[in-house]
């Protein structure tokens, strides 16, 4: 008998034609944010902890009702949502204050090895050897392409790929929380996210609110469009599908997402691209996307 976590049906194969366009237009929304955010944090100076406190307060306040639902696994839920939520979105925010929104585009790959890992270690997935000679590959590609150690902020880096590390963790332990719906998931993703990065905030930045009311009309759109759009809209759909499907198929598409990011910042914020980059890059993105459509043997 198959583990009732895996799916045995897209196990088989790639992901149906539905999921994969809605993947792509979760991908076009985060890559937007990303390039936004990189403006608005890393050029405009906003507080990276008090923009993520802000959105997770305008989701929870927004999907409150939810939590009078009967759940159950709620301390596995609990857990998958602030590893997804305060962990991922905190370290993203600082890590985008210190690198391109190219380099981290790319950078956050490296959660897609991690996630196919971590769901074969926690016997959510059982990956062939192929599979894993794939994510091998992959993570080397991304290391070439951003010129290997040395060649990036060291702090930026850092909080980049724990916030890889993190959304691939979580990812994992989603999927195995059984039937709760995506709503109710970001509804309680979005309170304790709320609440450890409001009691994050003022200690890590205590002159962020300041900062914020400096710049209101900016503060006000990097804290309400990411909350309303990205937030509720495309990490909703993310965790829907998340439940559906395989983690580690569902976070393989996700490599569109440095692609229309790369194209962004490059058209947007004038980031400058070099051979190597572009090279290792599309080597990444031709492995991972070998995750896609490689068949379970």
């Amino acid at each position: 008998m198959m583990n009732s976590d895996v799916h045995p049906r897209e196990m088989r194969g790639g992901l149906p034609i539905r999921a994969l366009a809605l993947l792509i237009g979760v991908c076009a929304i985060w890559a937007g944010n990303a390039v936004f955010l990189r403006y608005s944090i890393g050029i405009r100076s906003l507080p990276p902890i008090h923009v993520a406190a802000g959105r997770f307060l305008i989701v929870a306040v927004l999907l409150s009702p939810l939590l009078l639902r009967p759940i159950t696994n709620l301390p596995r839920i609990l857990v998958a949502g602030l590893l997804m939520g305060a962990c991922h979105f905190g370290f993203l925010m600082v890590g985008y204050g210190q690198i391109t929104a190219v380099a981290s585009a790319v950078l956050l790959q490296i959660g897609v090895p991690l996630t196919a890992l971590l769901s074969m270690a926690l016997g959510a997935e059982r990956l062939s050897v192929r599979r894993l000679l794939l994510v091998v590959g992959s993570t080397v590609a991304i290391i070439f392409a951003l010129g290997g150690p040395g060649q990036l902020d060291l702090i930026g880096a850092s909080c980049i790929i724990l916030a890889a590390a993190t959304l691939s963790l979580g990812s994992v332990i989603m999927a195995r929380s059984g039937s709760v719906g995506a709503l109710t998931i970001q509804a309680w993703t979005s309170i304790g996210s709320a609440v450890v990065l409001s009691a994050l905030a003022p200690l890590l930045e205590p002159e962020g609110l300041g900062e914020l009311t400096a710049q209101p009309w900016l503060a006000a759109i990097s804290i309400v469009a990411p909350a309303l759009i990205v937030t509720v809209g495309a990490h909703t759909v993310y965790y829907h599908l998340l439940k559906n499907h395989p983690p580690s198929l569902v976070s393989a598409v996700t490599v569109l997402f440095p692609l229309l990011t790369i194209v962004f910042g490059v058209v947007f914020l004038s980031e400058t691209l070099r051979a190597q980059f572009v090279i290792g890059t599309t080597i990444a993105v031709l492995i991972l996307s070998l995750l896609v459509i490689d068949r379970r043997r």
